[in-house]
């Protein structure tokens, strides 16, 4: 499996000199991110941008990302839940304060949270209840779910969905947590085709 720097490399140098009709639609995505929604009549929309990015370096590569998290929700291969915190969350540094915040949320769920790495800034594990038993067997929520706070990139969620199926985000300005989950059967195809390509 390439590394993040790689597959961006990869995608900049070899697949859209390749496939040139991808540059117009990778674009357009990334520069209407802001416009489109997910659940726009809903208390918990989001936007493309505040979902897969808040933080974004290279346009082409960030719009090829956000075609194939549209493409995978699209297709049935994922499902988005939003989880209400009742608060945003605050700079990475001030972990006891997004700790006291997380700390409200329903007992089901346990985030651990530590930041300040290259990896990701926490873990989020769901109990088997009543309350989610269709999603738990479903769409995996038996594996750990990387958690990201505030800004991030899509290239290190994609790089998450790879490793585990699945990602949870907390972005500023946020109320809610949003968890992003693949069925486990996609998730297996996805991690198969990535490494064909390796």
């Amino acid at each position: 499996m390439p590394t993040l720097p790689e597959s961006t490399q990869i995608l900049n140098e070899q697949y859209f000199p390749k496939h040139p009709e991808q540059i117009i639609m990778a674009l357009n995505y990334y520069n209407d991110r802001h416009n489109y929604f997910y659940a726009p009549g809903e208390l918990w929309k989001i936007s493309y941008n505040d979902l897969f990015l808040g933080r974004s370096e290279n346009p082409l590569v960030c719009g090829y990302y956000l075609i194939q998290f549209y493409n995978f929700m699209l297709l049935g291969k994922t499902e988005l839940i939003p989880i209400y915190v009742g608060a945003p969350p605050y700079k990475d540094c001030l972990l006891d304060k997004n700790k006291d915040i997380l700390s409200k949320i329903c007992t089901d769920i346990d985030i651990q949270i530590w930041c300040g790495t290259a990896d990701q800034d926490g873990v989020m594990s769901i109990k088997n209840s009543e309350n989610n038993n269709k999603f738990y067997n479903e769409w995996g929520l038996q594996r750990p779910i990387p958690f990201e706070i505030g800004d991030t990139d899509p290239a290190t969620l994609y790089w998450h969905l790879y490793q585990q199926g699945s990602f949870a985000r907390w972005p500023y300005n946020s109320e809610y947590i949003y968890v992003y989950l693949m069925k486990p059967e996609e998730h297996q195809k996805l991690r198969e085709k990535i490494w064909e390509r390796a």
